[in-house]
């Protein structure tokens, strides 16, 4: 991997790239003078602070590995891992990273910032199963005490739950939430981890606190303090997440998708698992109380506070920043109704629109059910299951193609129809990663290590859906390669591929169409293809018959090209 960093690094970013990167700054900075606009710069505390934990995370010395990162962590007795608290992808990650820890000989303990030292005991009992989730909520005055996304949290207390983890409350009452407390808060912080060190001294202990909190001279500094007046002097690790000024750096040198971790000095790194902007729109929306377009909070803790943002706003700065990379301009790009979880009306707005017939209804009701975001072309709704910003730029590509290559509402033979999603799907891929540079797809390369590591074994309902997936996707794969050989001996054949079930036949559209899009995006980035030509592919009205033959022309053209 280092070698190919490196050979990526020395090589000329494309002018593709570089726009994009502008762009994405671009709106990062505009996000942030938003925030400020909107809610006020930060108190002088806080200030102070932010630019405290800024410095530290203005570069880096070197690209890590998770090997490397996990070496330290173990070699520690003190982890703390910065957390953005709006970003599930932050929660998620450092869940990784603490089963990953957890799985050793050496017993590890856990604090967290989201539960209040004085409810350790609430917290015992809830992980003890003797009080209900819903006890164990309202106990804690989550909503007033925490009030983040409650899932990815809870998601963090089961594993420690089902591993046998003790786990402790390192936050401060709300009276100390104030900006001009912070200190207060990380010395009683500091207080409860001089506790647990002494209570666990073989312990391994994962501090998961807010990444202002662990930048060295904050709450780590405070706790080596208060341990060598014991004579202790731990080795300590720090884990910020998404370090905003090294992203930027990796993305110019072209190594935001292969880098996960870097060293930014001895004891301290820095884990990717999102971009900036993903960052910043989560913590708007949260900000608006919105959950990221779809409640994932208890109801009891909405309150009359909650309020729905006003999400097309956002859906017209996605498209017009799609359409300006790809330098489309046309009178009707704000010409789009968009819905979400929230609007219960969403369904029924369609059946009174004699445009719809009972077929493209069930349609519609199907990817609603499976919780999908889905654009609606005949009538240019798009549909937002979530408001993950990579779903919602994948229904703005879709747009985007409907506007320019129109939409044909003629039934379609079987194959052809096929086809016509996988380029559809390819395009909407593309549209993604345009704006979430970081979002993956399994390539064929997955699917194959897929079947061959699960080889044999009993796998639960998700697991054999995509073991089935990798089979069609493969078998695919093979007919492919023979119809483009012109071979005729025995093996898969398309159409007998394309005989399965709806469902089926959808996932396997993503599938390959998903693979397209990335091997296209990446190689719009390294100057290989054209923006002009993918314009022209968004463009492109695909009359019967042709979208099999542009998919067949499209994977040759990619097919030495690696995922970006």
């Amino acid at each position: 991997m280092q070698e190919k960093a490196r050979a990526l690094s020395e090589a000329r970013p494309s002018a593709a790239r570089a726009e994009l990167i502008a762009i994405q700054r671009e709106i990062t900075a505009r996000l942030k003078a938003e925030i400020r606009d909107t809610f006020g710069g930060l108190p002088p505390p806080v200030q102070v602070y932010y630019d405290e934990y800024w410095r530290e995370i203005s570069s880096f010395e070197r690209i890590a590995s998770r090997a490397e990162l996990l070496a330290a962590c173990r070699a520690a007795q003190l982890v703390y891992v910065g957390d953005y608290h709006t970003l599930r992808a932050s929660q998620q990650a450092a869940l990784r990273l603490l089963e990953e820890l957890s799985e050793g000989e050496r017993p590890v303990v856990v604090a967290l910032e989201m539960v209040c030292a004085t409810h350790q005991r609430v917290l015992d009992a809830f992980l003890a199963d003797r009080i209900t989730e819903r006890e164990f909520l309202a106990a804690i005055e989550y909503h007033r005490t925490w009030d983040f996304h409650w899932e990815p949290y809870r998601a963090i207390l089961e594993a420690c739950r089902e591993r046998g983890l003790p786990v402790y409350g390192i936050n401060s009452e709300p009276s100390l939430h104030r900006p001009d407390r912070v200190i207060e808060r990380d010395l009683q912080a500091a207080a409860v981890l001089d506790e647990v060190v002494a209570r666990h001294p073989e312990a391994l202990v994962f501090v998961f606190d807010g990444d202002l909190h662990v930048a060295r001279d904050h709450l780590p500094l405070i706790v080596a303090s208060r341990l060598r007046e014991r004579g202790l002097r731990p080795e300590q690790v720090v884990v910020h997440q998404n370090a905003e000024p090294i992203y930027w750096q990796l993305a110019e040198a072209g190594l935001e998708r292969l880098v996960d971790v870097v060293r930014i000095a001895r004891g301290c790194y820095c884990m990717f698992s999102a971009t900036p902007l993903v960052a910043l729109q989560s913590y708007v929306l949260w900000e608006h109380n919105h959950a990221e377009l779809e409640d994932h909070s208890a109801p009891i803790w909405r309150g009359e506070r909650w309020e729905q943002v006003d999400v097309t706003e956002q859906m017209h700065e996605i498209v017009h920043t799609l359409a300006r990379f790809l330098g489309i301009e046309h009178p009707r790009l704000d010409d789009f109704e968009v819905y979400t979880t929230h609007d219960l009306g969403f369904l029924e707005a369609l059946a009174r629109d004699r445009r719809f017939s009972p077929a493209m209804l069930e349609e519609i009701k199907r990817h609603v059910r499976r919780g999908e975001s889905y654009f609606v072309p005949i009538a240019n709704v798009i549909y937002l299951a979530d408001f993950s910003l990579y779903r919602a730029a994948e229904e703005a590509a879709h747009f985007l193609n409907t506007l320019l290559g129109g939409f044909d509402p003629e039934p379609r033979a079987l194959r052809d129809a096929f086809y016509v999603r996988v380029v559809r799907e390819a395009l909407g891929f593309f549209g993604s990663r345009v704006l979430d540079p970081r979002r993956h797809c399994m390539s064929v390369e997955d699917f194959r290590r897929f079947l061959a590591e699960h080889k044999g074994r009993r796998l639960d309902p998700e697991g054999r859906a995509v073991r089935e997936l990798a089979r069609l996707v493969l078998r695919h794969e093979e007919a492919m390669a023979r119809a483009l050989a012109g071979e005729r001996r025995r093996g898969p054949r398309i159409g007998a591929i394309l005989r399965r079930p709806l469902e089926l036949q959808d996932a396997l559209a993503h599938a390959l169409g998903y693979i397209v899009g990335d091997k296209l995006y990446a190689a719009v980035l390294r100057g290989r293809v054209g923006r002009d030509e993918v314009r022209a592919l968004f463009a492109d009205p695909l009359p019967p018959g042709r979208a099999e033959q542009l998919y067949r022309e499209l994977r040759q053209r990619l097919a030495d090209e690696p995922h970006a």
